[in-house]
Protein backbone atom coordinates (compact mmCIF):
# COMPACT_ATOMS: atom_id res chain seq x y z
CA UNK A 1 0.00 0.00 0.00
CA UNK A 2 1.10 3.37 -1.10
CA UNK A 3 2.10 5.75 1.76
CA UNK A 4 0.46 8.84 2.22
CA UNK A 5 2.64 12.08 2.79
CA UNK A 6 1.23 14.99 4.84
CA UNK A 7 2.49 18.90 4.87
CA UNK A 8 3.49 20.28 8.05
CA UNK A 9 2.16 23.42 9.02
CA UNK A 10 5.15 26.18 8.62
CA UNK A 11 6.08 28.45 11.64
CA UNK A 12 5.75 31.80 10.52
CA UNK A 13 9.38 33.81 11.26
CA UNK A 14 9.50 37.16 12.68
CA UNK A 15 12.65 39.58 11.43
CA UNK A 16 13.55 42.46 13.75
CA UNK A 17 14.71 45.36 12.30
CA UNK A 18 18.35 44.97 12.47
CA UNK A 19 17.88 41.81 10.37
CA UNK A 20 16.26 43.28 7.24
CA UNK A 21 18.81 43.81 4.33
CA UNK A 22 19.85 47.36 3.71
CA UNK A 23 18.24 49.57 1.15
CA UNK A 24 20.37 52.34 -0.15
CA UNK A 25 18.44 55.13 -2.02
CA UNK A 26 19.47 55.18 -5.88
CA UNK A 27 19.81 58.38 -7.34
CA UNK A 28 18.38 58.60 -10.86
CA UNK A 29 19.54 61.20 -13.10
CA UNK A 30 16.84 61.97 -15.82
CA UNK A 31 17.33 63.73 -19.21
CA UNK A 32 15.59 67.11 -19.00
CA UNK A 33 14.29 68.27 -22.91
CA UNK A 34 15.92 70.78 -24.00
CA UNK A 35 13.48 73.36 -25.26
CA UNK A 36 15.13 75.15 -28.65
CA UNK A 37 13.47 77.30 -31.18
CA UNK A 38 13.28 75.72 -34.55
CA UNK A 39 11.98 76.76 -37.24
CA UNK A 40 11.54 74.24 -40.10
CA UNK A 41 9.60 75.74 -43.62
CA UNK A 42 7.54 73.13 -45.92
CA UNK A 43 4.53 73.82 -48.26
CA UNK A 44 1.78 73.47 -45.42
CA UNK A 45 3.68 74.39 -42.15
CA UNK A 46 3.62 77.81 -40.74
CA UNK A 47 6.89 79.96 -39.27
CA UNK A 48 6.50 80.18 -35.85
CA UNK A 49 8.17 83.36 -34.12
CA UNK A 50 9.52 83.16 -31.06
CA UNK A 51 6.65 83.94 -28.84
CA UNK A 52 5.20 80.68 -29.68
CA UNK A 53 2.49 82.83 -32.62
CA UNK A 54 2.71 82.80 -36.21
CA UNK A 55 5.50 84.90 -37.94
CA UNK A 56 4.96 88.03 -38.95
CA UNK A 57 5.37 86.98 -42.93
CA UNK A 58 2.46 84.85 -42.02
CA UNK A 59 0.30 87.18 -40.37
CA UNK A 60 0.73 89.65 -43.36
CA UNK A 61 0.09 86.96 -45.33
CA UNK A 62 -3.11 86.05 -44.26
CA UNK A 63 -4.24 90.24 -43.72
CA UNK A 64 -3.66 90.08 -47.66
CA UNK A 65 -5.72 86.68 -48.53
CA UNK A 66 -8.63 88.46 -46.50
CA UNK A 67 -8.07 91.69 -48.49
CA UNK A 68 -7.94 89.60 -51.78
CA UNK A 69 -11.79 87.54 -50.80
CA UNK A 70 -13.28 91.00 -49.83
CA UNK A 71 -12.10 93.19 -52.57
CA UNK A 72 -12.82 90.35 -55.14
CA UNK A 73 -16.30 90.76 -54.55
CA UNK A 74 -16.61 94.59 -55.42
CA UNK A 75 -13.64 93.94 -58.39
CA UNK A 76 -13.88 90.23 -59.53
CA UNK A 77 -10.71 90.27 -61.15
CA UNK A 78 -8.82 90.74 -57.94
CA UNK A 79 -10.07 87.07 -57.02
CA UNK A 80 -7.31 85.65 -59.16
CA UNK A 81 -4.85 87.49 -56.67
CA UNK A 82 -5.55 84.23 -54.61
CA UNK A 83 -2.99 81.80 -56.85
CA UNK A 84 -0.47 84.56 -56.56
CA UNK A 85 -0.67 84.39 -52.10
CA UNK A 86 -1.19 80.06 -52.95
CA UNK A 87 2.53 79.88 -54.02
CA UNK A 88 3.76 81.57 -50.61
CA UNK A 89 5.56 79.14 -48.34
CA UNK A 90 4.09 80.50 -45.22
CA UNK A 91 0.85 81.07 -44.67
CA UNK A 92 -1.82 80.08 -42.03
CA UNK A 93 -4.97 77.32 -42.22
CA UNK A 94 -7.29 80.72 -42.47
CA UNK A 95 -5.01 82.41 -45.61
CA UNK A 96 -4.80 78.95 -47.30
CA UNK A 97 -9.19 78.17 -47.54
CA UNK A 98 -9.94 82.32 -48.50
CA UNK A 99 -6.86 81.60 -50.85
CA UNK A 100 -8.73 77.98 -52.52
CA UNK A 101 -11.89 80.34 -51.76
CA UNK A 102 -10.76 83.30 -54.41
CA UNK A 103 -9.59 80.88 -56.73
CA UNK A 104 -12.80 78.81 -56.70
CA UNK A 105 -15.04 81.70 -57.21
CA UNK A 106 -12.41 83.56 -59.96
CA UNK A 107 -13.02 80.38 -61.87
CA UNK A 108 -16.75 80.48 -61.51
CA UNK A 109 -16.91 84.57 -62.38
CA UNK A 110 -14.60 84.31 -65.49
CA UNK A 111 -17.00 81.34 -66.51
CA UNK A 112 -20.11 83.60 -65.83
CA UNK A 113 -18.45 86.40 -67.62
CA UNK A 114 -17.83 84.29 -70.66
CA UNK A 115 -21.49 83.00 -70.88
CA UNK A 116 -22.64 86.79 -70.42
CA UNK A 117 -20.73 87.33 -73.60
CA UNK A 118 -21.21 84.66 -75.39
CA UNK A 119 -25.51 84.29 -74.99
CA UNK A 120 -25.89 87.08 -76.29
CA UNK A 121 -24.08 86.61 -79.76
CA UNK A 122 -24.80 83.05 -79.56
CA UNK A 123 -28.56 84.33 -79.59
CA UNK A 124 -28.14 86.89 -82.84
CA UNK A 125 -26.28 83.98 -84.69
CA UNK A 126 -29.72 81.88 -83.98
CA UNK A 127 -31.51 84.71 -85.47
CA UNK A 128 -29.53 85.61 -87.82
CA UNK A 129 -29.40 81.66 -89.91
CA UNK A 130 -33.29 81.35 -88.84
CA UNK A 131 -34.00 84.43 -91.38
CA UNK A 132 -31.81 83.38 -94.17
Amino acid sequence: MATVATAQPVQAVEMTPQQYPQQHPQQYQVAQPVHQQVTVVHQHQIMVGVDGGPSLQAINHQTCSIVVFIVGFFIPLVFWGGTCLMCQPDKTPLARGLNIASIVLAVLVTIAIILAIMWPLYFVAILVSAAA
